[in-house]
This record gives structure tokens, C-alpha cells and sequence, in this order.
């Protein structure tokens, strides 16, 4: 019955939509006419004047082009053998521009990967969308001002090799991908992963997503283009049917992108290999940090600049009018580059600007998530809950004050292989516990104190060659205790901080970084804890 009441009205809307073409024609030639009608007369009782005149006239009207009202009426139906649009294919009149929908790879442990679909949130949507699809409808939930949910629909090899339409139920909004056989996707570029680019750039990591039955061809093009050697995955390492992805791993299992280092000339016409050839052209991308839109950041958290393009081109980078120097990750950076105003970059007359906002913190933290901690465990001093607000995760006590400890403490991202903390007083102590429930978790913690190294649990049973002693924190040397305490008055974890670190010592771990400031404050760090241990026994 729905079906039914939908195609009446979409059959009285293009009912309406004839008609009313037809009457704006037949007004326009009514006007036409009219206008031919009066130009006849004046032209007739202009004739009794003198020739000259007439004749003036008559040149000004053979120049004149007459007006021709443009034809009015529904829009074109859009033919599409692969999806639908809401209902039976015919798009409503009045409809948005199609949003994009990209697609995005991850790589997760153990080899294996993740192939998704991201949409675009034009602006003025709203957070929650349901979708109408072939398959019936989706939910969708925006995760940011820019961009909906990751979607895995079913079927996503012929997702992408035919393409699809979906269509927001309540605004008419499109979202489009059109199908193809060959998918580049770029590294370091709106997420986390690979997402899908135009082309390859010289310089940049890519990933390579094409069907079975072009991956020969595609070889052929990425030795051209001098992308080295790579590594297919099929379906058993997360490819779709159909499909194989092309992407680099080194000596250590670590995932890397293919780089092309050759630029490679392009084919004449529609050729779908034109993806893989890298153009000379330079290109300036401003990656990471902590985006506010518009090409603003966050000051405190500027973005990566990187340039690719041909090397020969790319040598001189200014900043801001000087010569900026590459890092060894491939950034550049100059003097006062990231303070908090506006900046261009150039190269090779291609430029790009970005602006650094410093923002006040005006607002308080509150506890919109607490969870009780592990009775065994006194990370948190005498907290014996965790309160989340958002990105932020510290102690929790007393709810009135919580605004206040919120502001005291500090998210310290914690190595698995190093999970004790360590400050500057002796007895400051925080041995960070990972969640074994959840896959692929990251530590963090929030010690009551400013921790200055981070040490593995067992110093002694670990790997020297792989675990290195972390500085963590500022360059603070140890604190001095009183002496002759009483066993009673001697502040708790003083044994534990010692013998961590003496043990350390033992076990000759290096320090990172091995600057000679860092390992001079752990020869004072050891030397402090050995006097302790003595004095105390």
C-alpha cells in the first residue's frame, strides 16, 4: 500500500510538472508573438520618416537577438543499472548536490585489514540519518562536524565495482560512489588509515584496491610509477571478493604505503590506470594535529607540513618568508611555525596558508562517566574510582570538587612494554593496568604527581635489547627525603621506587632518548635511589 500511494504521487508531482512546462511555453511564445507584433508596427509607422533613420533602425534590429526564455520544468532521471534512489530510481525535484562517500582501509593486528565506507555530513544535517538502500534502510551517526560513521554494507565487492546510491529518508540528501575497479588511497589524509584519493602523489604513502582482474595491469603500472616491491592481500587477509589490496610491510610487520618516486606521463582518453601515474606537480598538505576547520588548528597542535612532488622541484620550502629544514619524518618546520597566527607555506610557486588559534580554557570538566577501579590496585592514591568526560580520564573522589582535580592532573600515555610510572619524590609510584577485554586497547593513566620515567614492571626478566628506560616528563631531578625517619614515617612505595630503579640499573637498560641530559638525570635518579636503600635497611 505504501508502494502504491508513493507512485501516485510521484506520478501527480510529474503530472503537476508537465503542465506546468506547458504553460510556461505557451506563455513564452504568447510573448514572443507580442513582441513581433509591436516591432512590426513600429517598423511600419516608422517607414513614413526619412530613409536614414528607418534604415538605422532596421540594421539595429537584424543585430538584436531575440530572447528566448530558457524551457522550465522536472529534472532529468538519472539512469542507473547498479542502485536505486528512494523508491524506484526517480530523484525528487529540488534535491541536494551528492555527498561523497569515500572509502577507507585499516590495517589492524596480526596482518589483517578493514575495508569501510565513509560519508561526508554536508552542512545543516543532523547527527542521526536513516538511509534509504537497496537492501532496505541504515542508520547512520555523525562522529564529528565533517563525516557520518564508518559502514560496512553487505556485498561491498559489487558496492564497489558497480557503485551505489543512498538517500537520507527525511532531507532527500544523496550520497554517491561511483563504482570502479581501481580505488588509490592515500595515507595521512582526513583519518586514521588509507582513504581514497584522486591519484597517486609522488612521495606519499598509498594503498592500491583493485579487482582481480586488473591486477596484473596494475603491477605493470607501479613498477613505472618505481613503488618497489609490495605485498597482496586477498580475501583471507580482509579484501572483498573480488578484490585485492597492494601495500608495503617492513622488517619489523609494520604496514607502509607504496611511495612512487617516478612520475609517469598520462594516457590520452578515459584510461582507469591514469590513478596510478604520478604526476611532477607539487603538492603541499598539512597533515594531522588538531583541526578546527576552515585551515585553523589548535595552537599547541599544529599540523604536519609535508610537500611531495618531484624531488627535483621541492627542494627549497619557505615558511612565513624563511627556508624551512626537513625532519626525519619528512615535516618541515621554521622559525615560529607554530605560533599562534597566520602562516604560508611555499614551494616552487604552489602555496598554502594555516592559522594557529590560541583558544582560552574557560570551561569546567565534569564526571560524565565513573567507574569503579581494581581494589588491588592503587593507581590512583585514594581515589578508588576513574571519571571519563569526554577525552579526559583522571581520579575521581568527590564530585563536588571534581572540577578542580580534573584541572591538577595529566593524561599520560602509557608504552606496554614500560607500564610503571615514576616521579620526582621518591614513594611516587603508578603501575598502569591495560584492559585485556578490549582488542587493541592504548593505556593512559592520570598519576596524582608529574611522572618522570616510565619502567617496565619486571626490569630484570625483560628484553634489554627491545625496552629502553622512557623519559616521560620534564628534566626533574630526584627529591631529597628527611632523614632518620622511623620505619612507620617512611612514605609509602619508597622500597618499590628504589628497587625499581636499582633493578633498572642492574639490568643495564638504555635510556630514550640517549641524549646526554636524560642519561645524566638517571645516573642521579640511581645514585639517589642506592642512598635511600642504604639509609632505609
Amino acid at each position: 500500500a505504501e508502494q502504491e500511494a508513493q507512485e501516485r504521487a510521484e506520478e501527480e508531482a510529474r503530472r503537476k510538472a508537465e503542465e506546468g512546462r506547458v504553460a510556461a511555453e505557451a506563455e513564452a511564445q504568447r510573448r514572443a508573438d507580442e513582441g513581433e507584433r509591436l516591432g512590426d508596427e513600429a517598423e511600419v509607422s516608422l517607414l513614413s520618416g526619412d530613409e536614414e533613420a528607418s534604415s538605422s533602425r532596421g540594421e539595429r534590429k537584424r543585430s538584436t537577438t531575440q530572447y528566448r526564455p530558457s524551457r522550465t520544468g522536472p529534472p532529468a532521471v538519472r539512469k542507473s543499472t547498479n542502485s536505486t534512489d528512494a523508491g524506484d530510481g526517480q530523484p525528487k525535484a529540488g534535491r541536494k548536490r551528492a555527498a561523497d562517500i569515500e572509502v577507507r582501509l585499516l590495517f589492524e593486528r596480526g596482518g589483517y585489514c578493514k575495508i569501510a565506507l565513509l560519508l561526508r555530513r554536508p552542512e545543516g544535517l543532523p547527527e542521526e540519518c536513516t538511509l534509504l538502500t537497496n537492501a532496505g534502510s541504515i542508520d547512520i551517526l555523525a562522529v564529528g562536524d565533517e563525516w557520518y560513521q564508518d559502514l560496512v554494507p553487505d556485498g561491498l565487492g559489487a558496492v564497489l565495482r558497480n557503485g551505489i546510491v543512498w538517500t537520507d529518508k527525511s532531507s532527500g540528501q544523496d550520497w554517491l560512489l561511483s563504482g570502479r575497479e581501481i580505488f588509490v588511497l592515500g595515507a595521512g589524509t582526513t583519518h586514521r588509515g588509507f582513504v581514497s584519493c584522486s591519484h597517486m602523489v609522488l612521495g606519499r604513502e598509498h594503498a592500491v584496491l583493485c579487482t582481480t582482474s586488473t591486477l596484473h595491469a596494475v603491477e605493470e603500472v607501479l613498477r613505472e610509477a618505481g613503488c618497489g616491491t609490495w605485498k597482496q592481500m586477498g580475501e583471507d587477509d580482509g579484501a572483498p571478493q573480488g578484490w585485492v589490496i597492494l601495500n608495503n610491510v617492513d622488517g619489523n610487520g609494520r604496514v607502509r604505503g607504496l611511495v612512487p618516486q617516478i612520475p609517469v606521463p598520462l594516457v590520452d582518453g578515459a584510461d582507469i590506470f591514469n590513478a596510478l601515474r604520478p604526476r611532477p606537480e607539487i603538492e603541499i598538505a598539512l597533515e594531522g594535529g588538531l583541526s578546527l576547520g576552515y585551515s585553523s588548528w589548535l595552537a599547541g597542535y599544529p599540523p604536519a607540513i609535508r610537500v611531495y612532488g618531484d624531488p627535483a622541484h621541492t627542494q627549497t620550502v619557505l615558511i612565513d618568508g624563511q627556508e624551512a629544514a626537513a625532519s626525519e619524518q619528512g615535516s618541515y618546520t621554521a622559525l615560529g611555525w607554530d605560533e599562534p597566527r597566520f602562516h604560508q607555506v611555499w614551494c616552487n610557486n604552489v602555496s598554502k596558508t594555516y592559522s594557529l588559534i590560541q583558544l582560552e580554557r574557560t570551561w569546567k570538566a565534569w564526571a560524565a562517566y565513573s567507574f569503579p577501579l581494581p581494589p588491588s590496585r592503587g593507581a590512583f592514591g585514594t581515589a578508588n574510582r576513574i571519571a571519563v568526560c569526554g577525552p579526559l580520564v583522571c581520579p575521581f573522589a568527590d564530585a563536588e570538587a571534581f572540577g578542580e582535580v580534573m584541572d591538577q592532573r595529566r593524561i599520560i600515555h602509557v608504552v606496554p612494554t614500560n607500564p610503571v610510572l615514576l616521579g620526582a619524590m621518591p614513594g611516587q609510584v603508578l603501575e598502569a593496568v591495560s584492559r585485556r577485554d578490549v582488542r587493541g586497547a592504548q593505556g593512559i593513566a592520570s598519576p596524582s604527581f608529574l611522572p618522570v620515567w616510565a619502567l617496565p614492571a619486571q626490569p630484570l626478566a625483560c628484553d634489554k635489547r627491545s625496552t629502553r628506560i622512557l623519559l616521560v616528563g620534564e628534566l626533574d631531578r630526584p627529591c631529597s627525603i628527611a632523614t632518620g625517619l622511623k620505619r612507620s614515617e617512611t612514605p609509602p612505595g619508597l622500597y618499590h621506587w628504589c628497587r625499581l630503579i636499582l633493578d633498572a640499573g642492574r639490568k643495564g637498560l638504555a635510556v630514550e632518548p640517549p641524549t646526554d641530559a636524560a642519561v645524566e638525570l638517571w645516573r642521579q635518579y640511581k645514585r639517589h635511589a642506592r642512598g635511600l636503600w642504604r639509609r632505609a635497611r
